[in-house]
């Protein structure tokens, strides 16, 4: 079982942890500005799977460094990177107290390499981006809306060959 921690509380952290919760993982921290959301989403964690170790703190670069030690997947649900926003990650002293294995995601696909993904690679980390999930979210919901059967691969190859150029997918 797997102990997970999100950054942020807007929608996609929400289906996330609630995602989390329903695969069985052993923990799950949310490190979020607004508690009141974060605290929701955890208290629906809680009614899917009774058993999970549920955790909130204020999304700091203390509380981030503190609860990183133990985690198996590290997620980035905020728009911290992200082309065109100023605000980045203050401080990716936290990387340090990863597990060498600890996967870390960024739902962020512009740029597709963030600085929080490249900061992860140099330590040697496992990443994954969000431009992936991106594309196979608009293939599946054209298959569910439009009743329409794709070939996946065939489907994302054109897609990313259409954001190129719109989109900082490098």
């Amino acid at each position: 079982s797997k102990q997970i921690i999100i950054l942020g509380a807007g929608g996609a952290a929400a289906s996330l942890a609630l995602k989390a919760a329903l695969e069985k993982a052993a923990a799950l921290t949310i490190l979020a500005r607004t508690s009141h959301k974060a605290k929701a989403i955890l208290e629906k964690a809680a009614l899917l799977q009774p058993g999970i170790k549920l955790s909130y703190a204020p999304f700091t670069a203390a509380n981030l460094f503190k609860k990183a030690a133990g985690a198996d997947i590290l997620i980035n649900a905020t728009p911290l990177g992200m082309t065109g926003l100023k605000e980045d990650f203050q401080d990716l002293g936290f990387l340090s107290a990863l597990k060498p294995d600890c996967l870390i995601c960024d739902l962020i696909y512009s740029p597709a390499q963030t600085t929080l993904l490249k900061a992860a690679a140099n330590l040697g980390l496992p990443t994954l981006g969000g431009l992936q999930m991106l594309i196979y979210q608009a293939i599946m919901a054209d298959n569910f809306f439009l009743g329409c059967e794709q070939n996946l691969i065939k489907a994302y190859n054109i897609v990313e060959q259409n954001l190129k150029g719109r989109v900082d997918i490098s």
